[in-house]
Formats: structure tokens, sequence, C-alpha cells
């Protein structure tokens, strides 16, 4: 199957996208009509660039891609720079000059040449049917993870069987970008092939928006991100009668909010978990009791297992990316053996798997060790803290030692979290500061930004 059949399949998936409903073939059109615009303006094209988070011209643009035979990266608009390859193409909403091209009657863009000879050539090792999605920089530097169409497809048909069986047939709300993977195969690919109509609104939709489009359009499934759920925990007042299901993926869901919900609310809480280079993992549907971390069983088609040592999570399936993007280079995944290592460390209980840290999250204080995650559970457990991070500090003595960051629980005052930390914690565990914020950092899909490392946070 490819991206063009799925379109020109059997008419009954459509989108809606600021109010104008496209159809398969609408788009499938308007993705040729954009192949055509850009080979009679450009030549030398090896790869497209979309820019925007407009659903109908992400798709456009992926259609375009497959018809010119070119990869796609898809950007987030809100972020700065492209990756600089020679003969790229930029699809975008706006555009420093020039007037907009229009593609149909219901879609406008712009189309700007963005190498200017000082690009790289891109790498032969990316596949021209591939779709490029940046990461999302919450431990790193973003780079892009390319991954070949027949991947991300056999990914959204797991999706699809997971979430809707034979058919959403009482249609989808999509909250989350499409520009990230997450968006695109959950809130875009399975409600195509389940043949469903899928409406779009703006990741910073309020709860009580969304409830008005599920009630407007009787939708069964909101596909949302962790920020929306923790809204709809809070917001006692928007009515999601009628509701079946909600996605949440991108980033964990605190305990609170998912036992809140699950008290408050008839739709099941359903906590996706999965990474762009090897697709969605599991689906499970939460519960009041559910421990933090759950992520349940694998779906169908995913191998999992526990590696030996400190316990990380290893999988294997049909929906591995090519490998990544970056500073002009393809470079491999991290596997072993054939097992793709995720960095998340992961024990067995009796609901399945759980996600208990990172790898990478061991702090090195004076020769002794402690997580991160450690750390970031024992303060969150003050009943006057809303969310905690914490970050690590380079020390030329110490080699590193904790700072946090903390979000005062709505109406209460601020706690004395070094006390609380030191009657729970070893002494060389507790941070050595606490900077008090309205909001932690977190990227467009609600994961919490850890990079750059935070030398410059309270010396």
């Amino acid at each position: 199957m490819t991206i063009e059949q799925l379109l020109a399949g059997d008419g009954r998936a459509s989108l809606v996208v600021e109010d104008v409903e496209w159809a398969g073939e609408d788009l499938l059109r308007a993705g040729d009509q954009l192949a055509d615009e850009i080979s009679r303006r450009f030549t030398g094209v090896r790869i497209l660039t979309a820019s925007t988070a407009n659903a109908a011209l992400i798709v456009a643009a992926v259609t375009a891609a497959g018809r010119l035979r070119v990869p796609v990266l898809l950007r987030d608009p809100g972020a700065a720079g492209t990756f600089g390859a020679t003969g790229q193409v930029l699809i975008g909403d706006r555009s420093t000059a020039g007037r907009p091209v229009t593609i149909t009657g219901n879609l406008e863009c712009h189309l700007e040449r963005r190498d200017e000879g000082s690009g790289s050539p891109l790498p032969e090792e990316v596949p021209g049917d591939s779709i490029l999605f940046q990461t999302s920089g919450s431990t790193a530097a973003p780079k892009a993870v390319v991954k070949p169409v027949g991947a991300v497809l056999r990914d959204g048909v797991r999706i699809a069987d997971a979430l809707h069986g034979d058919g959403a047939r009482d249609g989808i709300v999509c909250a989350a970008p499409v520009y990230h993977s997450y968006g695109f195969t959950h809130g875009l690919l399975a409600g195509l092939l389940a043949g469903a109509k899928t409406v779009y609104r703006a990741p910073s939709s309020l709860p009580q928006a969304l409830a008005n489009v599920v009630a407007r359009t009787g939708s069964g499934t909101l596909v949302a991100l962790p920020n929306h759920v923790h809204m709809i925990a809070a917001a006692a007042s928007a009515d999601f009668t009628g509701l079946r299901q909600v996605v949440s993926a991108g980033a964990p869901l605190r305990p609170e909010a998912v036992a809140r919900v699950c008290r408050d609310h008839g739709f099941r809480l359903l906590n996706a978990y999965g990474a762009s280079e090897v697709g969605t993992m599991a689906i499970t549907s939460l519960k009041e009791t559910s421990a933090p971390g759950s992520i349940g069983v694998p779906l169908d088609g995913v191998e999992v297992r526990i590696g030996p040592g400190d316990g990380e999570l290893l999988v294997r399936n049909d929906s591995f990316a090519a490998g990544y993007l970056t500073e002009g280079e393809m470079r491999p995944l991290p596997t072993d053996d054939g097992w793709y290592r995720t960095g998340d460390l992961a024990e067995q209980d009796a609901d399945g798997l759980r996600i208990t840290g990172r790898l990478g999250d061991l702090i090195n204080i004076a020769g002794r060790k402690t997580r991160r995650s450690r750390l970031e559970a024992v303060l969150s457990a003050h009943p006057d803290v809303s969310e905690i991070q914490v970050l690590v500090v380079e020390d030329k003595v110490r080699g590193e030692f904790p700072v946090a960051r903390a979000v005062v629980a709505p109406g209460r005052e601020r706690p004395d979290l070094l006390r609380w930390s030191r009657d729970r914690l070893d002494v060389f565990e507790v941070p050595r500061q606490i900077e008090w914020v309205d909001r932690l950092p977190r990227t467009s899909t609600g994961k919490l930004i850890y990079a750059p490392r935070a030398e410059d946070v309270g010396q």
C-alpha cells in the first residue's frame, strides 16, 4: 500500500481542517497539483520540507513527494532553521516574500527554494519514498528520523486496528500536531485507514472547546496530548458525554490526573507508548489504580524484551526507521542484534510493562549514583506540588549535582521541598536548589525539555 492508494480508497474517510472537509480524492488531487507546481518552478529538487500545522497541506506535501519520488520532512512550523540540504523546497503557510500559490480553491501555500547553494547534498542512503520526522529535542539536539513510507503505513495499520477495530464510524477529533509522528500516525493515518471523518483542532485547544467539537460532530475518539488530559482532569465542567476514548502520547500522564479522569468521565483513557524510530509499541487502557509508567502489553506484531543489567526495554517490529539525518549525514539507529534500544528502563508487573526511568538519567554525585526519575518521583509526591523537573548541573568537584524546578499546585502555598527531600532521600541526593516556576518547558507534544544540560542553572 502507498499513501496515494490509501487516499484513493473507498471514499469513506475525510479530513475537516479549518471547517473545510477534504475527501481522499480531493487530497490526492491537491497533491498532484502541488507536485506539478513544484516541477514547474524548480529543478533539481531533492527533498520537500513541509513547515505547516495544516493537516490537508501536510497530506498534499506527502503525496507530492511521492509523485516527485523525493523524501519529505515534516517540520514544526515554530522551529528555527532547516536541515540545509541542497535541492530543498520549503512548503509553508507563510513567507517573508512573495504571494501564496493556490493549490486548490481552499488550499494555499508558499513555495521557496531554501538551499541557495550553501547546503550539503542529501545523503544517498535517504530513501526517496520516505517521511522524515523531527525528534522532539527533549533530551538532545533535534534530528530527523528517516522512515520509509511502507514502515509508516504498517505502523498506522497496527494503530488503526488497536484503536478502531473494523472502523471508526463515529468519527475522530485530533488535537495533536500532525507534523509529529504521533499526530501523523494516530490522528491522520489511523483515521484514513479506519474510514473515519477526522476533525482537526489546534493543540492549544482548551477542554471546553474540545468537548463542544465532540458534541457537535458526535465523534467517539479524541487524539490528544498529555496537557489536554491534565486540563480535562482539572476542568470539571467540560462534558464529554458520548466520547468513547481519549488517546494520549508523547509524555507520561500524572497519576492524580489519570485517577481523576477515570473517576469523573465515562470514556476510556488510552496511553500510547512508542518512538518515532519504531512507531507505536503498546496502547493500554489506564485505570484509576494504574501504576505510574504503565504501558501494558505490546501490540500484535511488536516484540519486546527487557535487556540484562540496567533493564533497558528493547523492541523489534516491521516499522523500523532507516536511520537519522543529522548534520548532513545518515546515522544508524541504536540497535542490539536487530533490537531497537529504546533508552527506557522497564520492568514487568501484573498489568504488563511499566517504564521506570531513562537509561541516561543516572546522576553521578561525587562517585555515588542515583537516578533523575527517583528524585522526580519523591519530589512530585508532595501534595502541594503540581509538577517537578530535576536537572543535572556539572560540578568540577562533585562531578554532577541535582537541582529542581517545581510548579506549585493550584490554590496551594509553596511548600518546603528541601525539608521534604531531606526526610525521604539520602543526603547526597537532596537537590542543591529548588526553583519555583509558573510552568515547565515542554515540546509541542508535551515532553519535558531536558536539553541542553543545565550548566547555567543555580550554580
